[in-house]
């Protein structure tokens, strides 16, 4: 056995998991799961999270508590929890948090009063229902002894240092260069929400003299919590290179500024830091021949609904990575997982009908079409510019606008036949009354995002402003969210994508049939 082999089955005393929204997290529960079936976590101490690191660990460790109940967990019912723990998540990104969170009507209402939304408060209201186990776990100070000691990486922006909240302390040493926080200082939900808190979208979340938000920018990778006094350290990094990029502008510059930022961030603690990488950067070469890992590699970092092609073929390449072979999971009891990375990584079988083989074909190229399309909402199709993404961000369009058509016409239904069950003389004033009444509804709902500042005058003044005008918004805020809303509960855009996509096949199948047929007719004819 190689030094190489030798040290891909070396036990794990400490493990970092890098940032990276949903992509990272898909890839770092593939990756866990081959490491849990190696028995490289048998010695896991110390386990550093930070952005969709944090979320895999929720989901997984929340996995493996549950598991702990029924009795000893060993190392194959470990790799099922982080199996379990991809299926959750994967359930639970087909609603879309990204969007629910930008459609909740108490964050869209905290940005008309004060100088922020509330999205990240918002993400945290959502992880405490995803991690509720946790939750009341850590809420109790009743962590689990089997499991390793949890450090959520924060980037603190008041005082410019990281912050870790430390869940589960188990008298490991602390790093000179950040601050610590407990289980009691701040929750799990909330310390989950900071930590993936994209700068300029969520706003900080506030903890006392902290203003805690993504643990990204001043560390990526959790390298700078490892000590090497621990033991042997391992970073699953989900991180990819930064690729050109033209145009630049818009939103657009700051995400890339970002992004070069934590390159460069990257490249300076590799150097500080030995451990050992298993990183979505290094592809492992496909049987089948395909070059899927770059397009994971593309894939944005974001919090929205991520397709069952993407999330399961993060988690293979996860599991790739760590074993360092073109391998499938096996024991998976989910068929389409199966069915979607024997497509995707082995090769064709030898001797296969001619149907079969086209097929085939389709399959995967649908497939490596469908990560390369990415997110199909509004006009993002149009960045492919298939027939396909084309009639997917139409629809959606048109969603929209029949969603708000439906909405204004139910509220002024609504409107009209609470008026006709007024006396006629009375209409008019009874009408004022209930705008005044809806006019003093709303200026109480916007007072609880009132938080005014000792000194800052004009900052208190927007505020009062806010308040006392924000509920002539208010209409527009509750009609934004619930067309938000019944968008993603009434239609899913990656169930149209799959339906325009098969009938399209189907057609050009029909047609490259009937051109055939069209060649033969037309070759008989001639030889006649």
């Amino acid at each position: 056995m190689t030094d190489a082999e030798l040290l891909l089955l070396e036990p794990i005393q400490q493990l970092s998991l890098s940032g990276g929204g949903f992509r990272a997290a898909f890839f770092h529960l593939g990756a866990l799961h081959a490491l849990a079936a190696q028995g490289r976590l048998r010695e896991l101490k110390l386990l550093v999270t930070i952005s969709g690191g944090s979320i895999a660990a929720g989901f997984f460790l929340q996995d493996w508590m549950r598991a702990l109940k029924q009795g000893p967990v060993n190392d194959q019912e470990l790799a099922r929890c982080a199996l379990r723990a991809q299926q959750t998540l994967f359930r639970k990104t087909r609603h879309n948090p990204r969007l629910r969170v930008m459609a909740s009507v108490r964050a869209l209402s905290s940005g008309l009063v004060r100088n922020e939304f509330g999205f990240s408060l918002a993400m945290a209201r959502i992880s405490r229902r995803w991690l509720g186990a946790l939750h009341r776990a850590t809420s109790k100070e009743a962590w689990p002894a089997a499991l390793p000691e949890w450090r959520i990486a924060c980037s603190d922006y008041a005082q410019g240092n990281r912050c870790v909240v430390v869940i589960g302390h188990k008298g490991l040493p602390f790093q000179p260069d950040a601050n610590y926080l407990s289980m009691q200082d701040l929750p799990v939900a909330k310390a989950v929400a900071s930590s993936s808190a994209v700068p300029g979208v969520f706003e900080p979340i506030r903890c006392g003299p902290y203003h805690l938000g993504d643990g990204g920018v001043l560390d990526n990778h959790g390298l700078r919590e490892l000590d090497p006094t621990i033991g042997a350290a391992v970073c699953i990094d989900a991180s990819a290179p930064v690729l050109p990029m033209n145009p630049i502008d818009g939103w657009a510059t700051p995400m890339r500024a970002m992004d070069l930022m934590m390159e460069q961030t990257r490249g300076d603690v590799l150097r500080m830091r030995h451990c050992t990488l298993i990183s979505l950067r290094e592809p492992v070469v496909q049987p089948s021949g395909l070059d899927w890992w770059s397009h994971l590699r593309a894939l944005r970092t974001d919090l929205d609904d991520f397709a069952a092609t993407e999330a399961h073929l993060l988690f293979l390449a996860g599991y790739q990575s760590a074993t360092g072979r073109p391998d499938i999971p096996l024991n998976c009891p989910h068929d389409d997982m199966l069915a979607l990375w024997e497509t995707m990584s082995r090769a064709e079988p030898e001797q296969l009908p001619p149907d079969a083989k086209l097929q085939l074909a389709d399959s995967r190229e649908a497939c490596l079409d469908d990560l390369e399309r990415g997110q199909h909402v509004l006009f993002a199709g149009m960045q492919k510019r298939s027939p396909v993404s084309i009639a997917v961000s139409m629809t959606s369009l048109l969603m929209v606008g029949v969603t708000v058509l439906v909405l204004v016409l139910i509220a002024k239904l609504a409107w009209a036949s609470g008026l006709a069950l007024i006396p006629r003389p009375s209409r008019a004033l009874s009408s004022n009354g209930l705008l005044a009444l809806a006019w003093l509804g709303g200026a109480v709902w916007l007072w609880q995002f009132h938080a005014p500042r000792r000194g800052a005058m004009f900052y208190n003044m927007r505020q009062w402003i806010g308040v006392l005008a924000g509920p002539i918004a208010l209409p527009v805020v509750v009609l934004l969210s619930i067309t938000l809303r019944l968008k993603v509960i009434a239609f899913s855009t990656r169930d149209l994508t799959t339906w325009a996509r098969t009938a399209l096949t189907k057609y050009q199948r029909r047609r490259a049939a009937a051109a055939i047929a069209a060649d033969q007719s037309s070759f008989t004819q001639s030889t006649k």
